[in-house]
């Protein structure tokens, strides 16, 4: 029971300590990244008084520590037939993607970590009643090694449950835009770019290697 306390609490040290300083800085330098990205991509002015350019110097720095996975290339990030479209026709249909890709990755992530922790728990369980299960056993073999278990699906359950409701009101704001008009107002396309930034700024982290296994079948969807 001390061991596990001793995990849970070691857990919650680090998430502070790693989460709210170290990540916390990188993801905010990542988000500028991505919004100098888009803006180049469609040819949209840069709003030096809503957020700060990250040095080309920095950006080549991580872009060499990056290893390249064969089955999720970084070429054409936006679908290509929105090549031929007009302008605002897509912008629009690249936010659209942008938003509804990340909400789909973080509802597949956060279904993920509960299915493992509900196996997790099972286990205990199994492996418990194998020797007779008892109230003290139970707490002793099962709750407390569960308990570390427990809290870090809950946070990763509120933050990204945080995440995905804001990129589906997002979502909801796009699909909105176009009220019946054949092309979007350039106007609104910058509104939800800062939205967008936002959503990348603010929210939780998918770990690397469960977004290059759903890439590529996210990206056929």
């Amino acid at each position: 029971v001390s061991l596990a306390a001793f995990i849970a609490l070691a857990i919650a040290v680090a998430d502070i300590l790693v989460g709210h300083f170290i990540v916390s800085d990188l993801r905010t330098k990542a988000a500028n990244v991505q919004e100098q990205f888009d803006r180049e991509v469609y040819e949209m002015e840069w709003d030096k008084h809503f957020m700060k350019k990250v040095p080309q110097e920095t950006i080549n720095r991580y872009a060499l520590d990056y290893i390249e996975v064969p089955t999720s290339p970084l070429s054409n990030w936006y679908p290509e037939e929105v090549a031929g479209m007009p302008k605002e026709q897509a912008i629009y249909t690249c936010q659209k993607t942008n938003v509804n890709y990340d909400m789909t990755l973080r509802q597949r992530f956060v279904k993920t970590v509960c299915w493992i922790s509900a196996v997790i728990f099972f286990i205990l369980v199994i492996l418990s009643l194998i020797g007779g299960l008892t109230l003290s056993k139970f707490f002793v073999e099962v709750v407390a090694p569960f308990m570390p278990v427990l809290v870090l699906t809950l946070k990763i359950f509120i933050d990204h449950r945080k995440s995905i409701k804001a990129s589906n009101e997002l979502f909801s704001i796009i699909e909105s835009i176009r009220d019946g008009k054949e092309l979007p107002m350039m106007s609104s396309l910058k509104d939800v770019q800062k939205r967008i930034y936002m959503n990348r700024k603010e929210s939780a982290l998918v770990p690397e290697f469960f977004y290059n296994k759903k890439r590529p079948r996210l990206e056929r969807e």
